[in-house]
């Protein structure tokens, strides 16, 4: 059987190169560069550029061949048009429009017969239209914010001090970070307030240090002091208390309770945690460590309770889960070994299959993944692999699969359980020392590469 290939050339290849070279060499239409004529084929020379002669130009330089009147716009202006004959020198008389300098005219220092001045030198007018650098004026202005005022602020001006303008404090002094400002023999200064000693402000006939005269005593205390005395403790006028109450919950570690001890006479602090429970023993209802529970409440996943009497607690079943007597069951085995069937499975991490073999009966499998990894736990050497369709009793199934033996893609056709025969094959890419235009193993639309050069079955 006789079969058609066609040799495919790629763009910028020798082949290629070789069949379109000779047709650049020459533009197909021949176009004209300054009225010299030009094909593509060799150079050429310009009279006026790159040859003598005189290259004949229209438009904007064409006008420099006449006369006319040139002139200068903006800040600096002519006094009169000036008059450009070609090959001759232009010349300009500038003036200074409206007789005016603006600070944006001086671009640098001056250099003119003025000279540079000196720092903090003005220029100044003398009165004839003529400049010259002086001395600046005096003060024209001056303003001031909250703590001073001024007067004659424009002509000789007198600042002084308004403490009365300042805003009031609100927050606390600071005596480390605050301070007050005094004069110091006549020198200003300031000093932080917790550096001031007190006795400095004893400047009053009023101040006088002296003794304590009497001392009032209140509940827990009792005793009198005028100028001696003594103070005791008396709990007798202390307020009952009707209970522990507030935020706090006692902490047997840290509160107290005040007692009296009566072996030292004397009053006594005790830690809660430190009072055996048995002290407080004086009441015939008193029972120690024994007593009914008084009440039972279920929490989350759980049912019943009470408060008195014996109650019962159970399990809560749900979905899929039910509470028996003594266990929680399910409607199936989970143990690892157990084969377990659901309606619907979503898992949000990775799925392993430690199994030889995984078996779907849907009729649509959507994969998210461009890419599928066959003999993925391959390390020897590479084997045919590829993708089988299954044909049924429609006749023999059908393979796209790698053709290690060809070195390239092939398809076939063989049964469910084996690659094609090397007779069944037909391969979409070979390599062949040269073109065998016969070889029918390459289907329509396949190739075979020759020596760097590919070549397409056509029929």
């Amino acid at each position: 059987m006789s079969v058609t290939y066609a040799k495919v050339v790629v763009e910028d290849s020798s082949d290629h190169i070789a069949q379109t070279s000779a047709k650049a060499d020459q533009l197909k239409t021949a176009r004209t560069i300054g009225g010299v004529s030009f094909n593509g084929t060799a150079n050429i020379n310009l009279p006026g550029v790159n040859a003598t002669g005189n290259q004949e130009t229209t438009g904007a330089s064409g006008s420099l061949k006449s006369s006319g009147a040139i002139s200068a716009s903006g800040d600096v202006s002519t006094s009169a048009g000036v008059t450009y004959t070609s090959g001759g020198a232009v010349a300009l008389t500038l003036g200074i429009n409206d007789n005016k300098l603006e600070p944006g005219m001086f671009k640098g220092p001056l250099t003119n017969k003025l000279g540079n001045g000196t720092n903090g030198q003005v220029l100044k007018s003398s009165g004839n239209g003529t400049f010259l650098w002086g001395s600046a004026g005096g003060v024209t202005e001056v303003t001031v914010g909250t703590g001073l005022d001024v007067s004659n602020g424009t002509t000789t001006p007198s600042v002084t001090l308004d403490l009365s303008e300042l805003a009031d404090g609100t927050a606390d002094v600071v005596g480390s970070e605050d301070k007050m400002v005094y004069l110091d023999n006549g020198t200003q200064k300031s000093k932080h307030l917790d550096d001031i000693k007190l006795s400095q402000f004893s400047n009053d006939s009023g101040w006088a240090s002296g003794t304590v005269t009497s001392v009032a005593t209140g509940k827990g205390l009792s005793g009198t002091v005028t100028s001696t005395g003594t103070i005791n403790l008396s709990f007798g006028n202390l307020d009952e208390s009707t209970g522990f109450t507030g935020g706090n919950a006692i902490n047997g570690e840290v509160d107290m309770l005040v007692g009296y001890d009566d072996s030292s006479s004397k009053a006594v602090q005790i830690g809660y945690n430190k009072i055996p429970v048995s002290f407080f023993n004086n009441d015939s209802g008193f029972t120690s460590n024994v007593g009914d529970i008084t009440g039972v409440t279920a929490g989350t996943g759980l049912t019943g309770g009470g408060s008195s009497g014996g109650v019962t607690v159970n399990v809560v079943g749900g979905t899929g889960v039910t509470a028996n007597a003594n266990d929680i069951a399910i409607g199936q085995d989970v143990a690892t070994d157990a084969d377990v069937t659901f309606a619907n499975l979503t898992l949000s991490g990775d799925l392993t299959v430690s199994g030889s073999t995984i078996t779907t009966t849907t009729e649509t499998l959507e994969i998210a993944d461009n890419t599928m990894v066959l003999n993925s736990d391959l390390t020897g050497t590479a084997v045919d692999a590829g993708l089988c369709v299954e044909r049924g009793s429609s006749g023999n199934n059908q393979f796209l699969f790698w053709d290690e033996s060809a070195s390239g893609w092939s398809v076939g056709n063989g049964s469910s359980t084996s690659f094609p025969s090397a007779s069944a094959r037909l391969q979409t890419q070979k390599v062949s020392s040269s073109l065998d235009a016969t070889d029918t193993s390459v289907p329509v639309g396949g190739t075979q590469i020759v020596g760097g050069a590919l070549y397409l079955r056509t029929n």
